[in-house]
């Protein structure tokens, strides 16, 4: 088997990516919406990849079992978006894969927060989220499903391992 590698999103993987989104959306009580919630997943290089945002794959061979987006909110701030491991692949260490590329990238492209929003049920993705340091703020954005809303300073080295 090969070692998974991220890969930047192209359009050609977009089939790809949705049937990763319907299996990882399969048993989930928020099952995909491509024409309603998930619909940013229609429209990557539009809503992910401009104004210093990207979207990248975590791929075994030519499976998609990972995702990652970074989206512009504002010209200093980026947020972490559609951070998924498919269950066989969690406890590798592949979080910390897309977590370090995210991070990378937001740098280079001269950001200065990153800001994520989340559920307190996925305790194994808070626990990545504390491990590289960010911390609890009030709501940011109108999600309904979100409980828990996270920053980043990004001019911190941030990581606490």
């Amino acid at each position: 088997t090969a070692m998974p590698r991220l890969i930047t999103f192209t359009t050609d993987k977009q089939a790809d990516l949705e049937a990763f989104f319907l299996t990882i959306r399969g048993n989930s009580e928020f099952p995909f919406e491509p024409e309603g919630f998930h619909a940013d997943l229609r429209h990557i290089p539009r809503v992910y990849q401009s104004k210093g945002g990207e979207f990248w794959l975590l791929v075994e061979e030519d499976k998609v079992i990972g995702t990652v987006g970074l989206r512009c909110l504002e010209p200093d701030v980026v947020e972490l978006k559609r951070m998924n491991i498919l269950d066989e692949f969690q406890g590798l260490g592949l979080g910390h894969l897309l977590m370090d590329r995210a991070l990378k990238h937001a740098r280079e492209q001269g950001f200065e927060r990153m800001l994520l929003d989340s559920i307190r049920t996925k305790e194994p993705a808070l626990h990545l989220y504390d491990k590289y340091g960010f911390t609890e703020i009030e709501r940011y954005n109108d999600n309904p499903y979100a409980d828990i809303f996270m920053e980043l300073d990004l001019n911190t080295e941030g990581k606490k391992i």
